[in-house]
């Protein structure tokens, strides 16, 4: 019996999650030292003293009542809710709380496993803002879950010896080892399970006799076996191992993510580990997020340096024409103000042009760019194309072709967004003088 209760207050007191005997007055018999770490009190600060010195003053009344109602009628009530620590912050924990019953079936006491979930609730509310707001929250969302990635193995604490008492914290560690949340277990350097708790159940779908008669690596990745295996001699030099995680393999066929945080005490391996799969993807998805913004905004910049270029062209040939006009009409005879008026025109439908395929681009990235295929003359619609260009650039183009006539299914914009992009590109890069062949 001191054996087995030597064996479940190392691996309980190894757990991240707090805890809490009361007696039926909600007054402390025992807290855990992960209790400690949490909300800063010591075993001497709260023992025989009311569980309200935890309270916020934040939990609503209505709360209180229906967990006290629940837990006095002999069943388990799990919730959370948020305290305050010994240093007056505040705290978010989720907690389960079972009546504790003796032989008569009358409630002695109750037992509560509390779990700080401060910084999930932090990631949760931090992940909302990063929707509305990436680019602004992405350093400081970095920092918080790498936090999270920073725990500690806590001190053992002396176990009390009295004899008499001997069986009954035998029995309340039993208790302790089942309901915990996190993955507890016994292990020997073998590497054989001696003994787990229901979480494991949970977690993996393998029944825990299951599990017992398996070597713990033959659930481990492939990919991670050589690392777990080189994990296990450090231990065995180190006698301790703080955050190591590999993939664990479920009875679906799938792979969960553990965190492991062990201890070696003589032959045994006293591990708490803790199922951070999704923690993990969610890391993945914000790097993915990052890396997205980060292509996005290179995109937006290289497009408005552009787009800038081509319109300061037409915008300065504009007002040059403009100013000539304003300054000089009356020494000029007709033709020469039409020829001036066809040059503003001419811009303007350049710029006219460029806005187009602005719009368009923007229509191409945000995925509304429809496709309305039909019967269009391609021969007709080059001949527009290029007409357009030569009233612009002084016939600068050729046409030749032994093709009068030739009906094919496409987009018409489409094709024609096409066809002036080529010859565009043609008679900008043939500057000064410009010289474009197009044959058909």
């Amino acid at each position: 019996d001191e054996m087995a209760l030597r064996r479940l207050t190392l691996a309980i007191e190894q757990s991240p999650v707090a805890i809490v005997v009361t007696d039926r007055d909600a007054n402390i018999t025992y807290v855990s030292p992960a209790f400690t770490t949490i909300t800063g009190y010591t075993a001497t600060d709260v023992v025989g003293r009311s569980t309200r010195i935890l309270k916020s003053g934040k939990t609503p009344e209505e709360v209180y009542r229906k967990m006290w109602q629940t837990i006095t009628s002999g069943v388990p009530w799990h919730g959370e809710w948020e305290n305050r620590r010994k240093n007056g912050r505040l705290f978010w924990e989720k907690v389960a709380i079972s009546p504790v019953v003796d032989s008569d079936g009358k409630i002695t006491s109750y037992l509560a496993v509390k779990e700080d979930i401060t910084e999930k609730k932090k990631t949760e509310r931090k992940l909302l803002e990063l929707n509305l707001n990436l680019e602004r929250k992405v350093a400081q969302r970095t920092r918080e879950l790498g936090s999270i990635n920073k725990e500690l193995i806590r001190e053992v604490v002396e176990r009390k010896k009295a004899e008499a008492e001997l069986q009954e914290k035998t029995e309340e560690l039993e208790r302790f080892f089942s309901v915990a949340l996190d993955l507890l277990s016994i292990g020997d350097t073998s590497g054989r399970f001696l003994m787990l708790n229901q979480s494991w159940e949970t977690i993996t779908g393998f029944s825990v006799e299951e599990l017992m008669n398996l070597h713990f690596i033959d659930l481990v990745h492939p990919e991670d076996r050589e690392e777990t295996l080189a994990i296990l001699e450090v231990l065995k030099i180190q006698s301790r191992i703080v955050g190591f995680t590999n993939r664990y393999r479920t009875r679906q066929g799938e792979y969960r993510n553990i965190e492991w945080h062990a201890v070696l005490v003589g032959e045994r391996i006293y591990a708490a580990a803790r199922d951070v799969t999704s923690r993990i993807r969610l890391e993945q998805s914000l790097q993915e997020n990052i890396e997205r913004e980060k292509e996005l905004s290179e995109m937006k910049s290289r497009f408005v340096s552009v787009a800038s270029h081509e319109f300061r062209t037409p915008l300065a040939a504009i007002m040059m024409t403009g100013e000539t006009l304003l300054n000089y009409w009356k020494r000029m005879d007709e033709e020469k103000i039409e020829a001036r008026l066809k040059t503003i025109i001419e811009q303007v439908r350049h710029l006219g042009s460029i806005v187009a395929n602005v719009m368009q681009v923007s229509k191409i990235q945000e995925g509304k760019m429809s496709f309305e295929p039909g019967e269009v003359e391609l021969v007709t619609l080059c001949r527009e194309v290029i007409h357009d260009f030569n009233v612009r650039y002084n016939n600068a183009i050729e046409l030749s072709g032994d093709i009068d006539e030739v009906w094919v299914k496409a987009d018409r914009r489409l094709l024609l967004q096409s066809l002036t992009n080529l010859v565009s590109n043609a008679v900008k890069y043939a500057q000064p003088d410009p010289k474009i062949r197009v044959r058909i």
